[in-house]
């Protein structure tokens, strides 16, 4: 299983740490990342926010390779219908979408691990997971980056385990147990 990643970013920290997370955390192969723009049609400027489900579908067409993920770094807000806002969003089995700036912190290691949980929660997606009702389970719903930082940068037993089914090995440092 191999990945795209598209990033708005350029920061290397941001870069090598979702780089790390895909890699060493999932075991996916990264085939291809690059550093994009946005189209402007994407932004809604009434609500300065990105069209969640638009950003992802529009990366979904610059995947290079038909049998990859895409997944999205985007350092921007994201909204989908309904919402307010989201973290990210997932197709399973094609790819998903974290918007970084509900994530911020002046503390840099924090930043780092609330992307790791969002990058985590929506390849989980990808990968054919729901959402878990185990609270630290890294597939538990987070509506607040308060709920974000209560939860693990680790897979629940049974989710692990739907994991590991699909063929996904975990380190055990990244299963709760």
């Amino acid at each position: 299983m191999s990945v795209e990643i598209f990033f708005t970013t350029s920061n290397t920290d941001i870069v090598k740490h979702v780089e790390n997370i895909v890699a060493s955390i999932l075991n996916l192969k990264i085939i291809d990342e690059s550093i994009i723009a946005l189209p402007q049609w994407l932004f809604n400027s009434r609500r300065n926010q990105y069209k969640a489900d638009q950003v992802l579908d529009y990366l979904i067409t610059l995947k290079k390779h038909v049998d990859s993920y895409a997944l999205g770094v985007i350092d921007a807000d994201g909204y989908v219908n309904g919402l307010n806002f989201v973290f990210g969003v997932a197709y399973p089995h094609s790819g998903a979408v974290v918007f970084l700036q509900r994530l911020k912190s002046v503390d840099k290691q924090l930043f780092l691990l609330r992307i790791e949980k969002e990058v985590l929660h929506e390849l989980g997606h990808v990968l054919g997971l729901e959402h878990c009702r185990q609270p630290d389970c890294v597939m538990n719903f987070s509506n607040s980056v308060y709920e974000v930082d209560l939860k693990k940068a680790a897979f629940c037993r049974k989710c692990a385990l739907k994991l590991q089914e699909s063929g996904i090995m975990l380190n055990p440092s990244n299963i709760i147990y």
